[in-house]
């Protein structure tokens, strides 16, 4: 939309440097005025191979920089339409479960912080039963767009509300991961 590609304008030029380009790491500050929605920006950067980490010294140009923030805007309509998939209180519970193991509250959750939910309940193989089916792109963490990812790919492979949503009572309370018939595999 021309709305977000002249407001990612305007914030490209209020803060590259004299080369005209702006540093990998200030990306995602950046465009978190542009686009609201709910969307992990950092996240969102890993999947596009701009992680910070990754290329420390690394700079975008103004185009780049106006590309990215039309692709964020794009992801960002599509999480909120995917969401629309998930009623309120199956949000409700689905950020329950997440933040109770998520202890460390910073909104992804390790092997070792999944284990500790399970505790004595098979926690190595309920956390990694878990992590081969949410952690999609292998990184060792379960992020909230993942957690939420997975749960609306549940739902679209014939799983109806009331059935996901007692499952997640039980897993609440630590019971076992479930490997549901979703196209992916524990």
């Amino acid at each position: 939309p021309a709305g977000v590609r002249e407001r990612a304008a305007k914030t490209f030029d209020s803060a590259a440097a004299a080369d005209g380009t702006i540093p990998l790491e200030a990306v995602p500050k950046l465009l978190e005025g542009l686009v609201q929605g709910g969307v992990l920006l950092e996240d969102f950067m890993h999947r596009q191979n701009l992680s910070a980490a990754a290329a420390p010294h690394r700079t975008l140009s103004k185009s780049e920089f106006i590309g990215l923030a039309a692709a964020l805007r794009e992801h960002a309509a599509e999480m909120r339409d995917a969401d629309a998939d998930i009623s309120d209180a199956m949000r409700a519970k689905l950020q329950a479960i997440f933040n109770k193991m998520d202890v460390d509250g910073n909104k992804r959750i390790t092997k070792k912080e999944a284990s500790d939910f399970w505790n004595q309940n098979f926690a190595k193989i309920n956390a990694g039963a878990m992590f081969n089916e949410v952690d999609e792109n292998g990184d060792g963490n379960v992020t909230e767009d993942e957690w939420f990812a997975f749960w609306r790919n549940v739902l679209k492979h014939g799983y109806n509300a009331k059935e996901v949503s007692e499952e997640l009572d039980v897993l609440m309370e630590g019971g076992s991961w479930v490997d549901f018939n979703d196209g992916r595999n524990t």
